[in-house]
């Protein structure tokens, strides 16, 4: 299978549903990508984006002391 570039970066599914409240994504198919490294990455910035949504401080998502 061939990548196209509709199915890159910015055009994969981001990180917080848009079409339904409270609904966030993670893993190979939304952004950043895929492969080991991006699927962490994305992991960490739907974390990010929870911790936003919700007023939590985001050292404690990152596991650092508040």
């Amino acid at each position: 299978m061939e990548p196209r570039l509709t199915q890159t970066a910015f055009f994969r599914p981001h990180n917080r549903s848009e079409d339904l409240t409270n609904l966030y994504l993670v893993g190979q198919g939304t952004q950043p990508g895929g492969g080991t490294p991006s699927v962490m990455m994305s992991a960490k910035m739907t974390a990010r984006e929870i911790a936003r949504d919700y007023a939590i401080d985001p050292r404690i998502v990152a596991g650092m002391p508040a």
